[in-house]
């Protein structure tokens, strides 16, 4: 690849970021991506998730998504449990990164471009379900650690349910951490590369 070639492509990368990343933020875009998640996330998380058994989304005014559990509450009233709305932006924050990427590299293919946006689309669902089992495994533990900030459990409060198993809550926990800090840097590249790998390889032929 020469000089002028790496140029063009930087050139169009930043065009693409600045394009799509504008009208996702003023679209407010996420908010859209997250409505059409509500109707698989709705019947996915209860699947996945055994203690709970409806999403509902009354608390997004308060900003997230609630989770009603099967966990009693001093034996009394079942827990629920909110998934935050940062949470929730983190899961697809991500996306118009992935998709500019996609867009400076084919910017006329659009079979792959809608591919991108797929399975974006499918990763966010994925990510938001480990949050939400994230979520779930910190509000059972009475010492998560550095995710303290993120337990709403009250001193002296007793569950029908006891902590998960430490490698369960470590999982979930990397997940958690994954989506809050590493989503938005190694996704787009991941997808980027996968979808656009025959025109990446090319580039690095040529460069060789």
């Amino acid at each position: 690849m020469h000089a002028r070639e790496l140029r063009q492509l930087l050139g169009r990368v930043l065009a693409a970021m600045v394009f799509v990343h504008s009208i996702w933020w003023f679209a407010d875009a996420d908010q859209w991506v997250l409505s059409a998640l509500k109707v698989p996330m709705e019947i996915l998380i209860p699947a996945a998730i055994d203690e709970v058994f409806r999403v509902t989304w009354t608390a997004e005014r308060v900003g997230g998504w609630e989770l009603l559990t099967t966990v009693l509450i001093n034996g009394n009233a079942n827990a629920s449990i909110l998934v935050n709305q940062f949470v929730l932006a983190k899961s697809v924050f991500w996306i118009p990164s992935a998709f500019a990427l996609t867009l400076a590299t084919v910017p006329r293919s659009i079979s792959r471009l809608v591919l991108c946006l797929v399975v974006a689309l499918v990763l966010a669902g994925v990510l938001i379900l480990v949050c939400s089992a994230a979520q779930l495994a910190i509000f059972l533990d009475p010492h998560p650690g550095i995710w303290s900030e993120l337990n709403a459990r009250p001193p002296g409060m007793e569950l029908s349910v006891g902590p998960l198993p430490e490698w369960q809550f470590f999982l979930l926990s990397l997940g958690l951490y994954f989506t809050l800090n590493v989503a938005m840097l190694a996704l787009p590249v991941v997808l980027w590369v996968l979808i656009c790998w025959r025109e990446i390889s090319a580039a690095l032929e040529r460069w060789e």
